[in-house]
């Protein structure tokens, strides 16, 4: 398997990740078993592969529990989370809740990769991103490495560009 490094310092992602999207119920019909999708999982990490993309919006939450159930036949250790906000999130108020819920289901402690889920707001992704960036360089250590408080996440993307 192949890896590259997110930024600069970042962690090592594989090239090659899965989308959990399928997982997410009845919306790719009922012959996806949540069973299946946790074994595929399962397989690719067991192959080396650790990413793993899934959204709260994706069968209202239910991808990101099926992930969970993978998470925990895998280890933590062995996969980078990726989750996304759905785009109905974006108030202040709604994205701690939403990143709570999906903490929830995801059954951990921390996400390796917060987005928002609908393209329109790759703005916003782009900002945090950025302020971020300045952060790493200002205080020498990878951001992802140490929890921004809600405060400071939320100052990061209200300042101008």
């Amino acid at each position: 398997m192949k890896y590259v490094t997110l930024g600069r310092k970042g962690p090592k992602v594989s090239e090659i990740g899965i989308g959990m999207w399928q997982a997410g119920g009845k919306s790719w019909g009922s012959d996806v078993r949540d069973r299946d999708c946790v074994e595929a999982m399962v397989r690719g990490v067991g192959l080396g592969m650790n990413l793993v993309d899934t959204a709260e919006v994706y069968g209202n939450g239910h991808s990101e529990e099926v992930v969970a159930r993978a998470i925990r036949e895998t280890g933590r250790d062995h996969v980078f989370v990726a989750t996304k906000v759905s785009g109905d999130h974006l108030r202040a108020a709604d994205v701690e809740r939403a990143c709570r819920g999906s903490l929830k289901r995801l059954g951990v402690q921390s996400m390796d990769r917060y987005d928002t889920a609908d393209a329109v707001f790759q703005a916003w992704n782009d900002v945090i991103a950025r302020r971020v960036q300045v952060m790493e360089e200002q205080q020498h250590d990878c951001p992802w490495q140490r929890e921004l408080s809600r405060r400071e996440f939320f100052r990061l993307g209200n300042r101008g560009n």
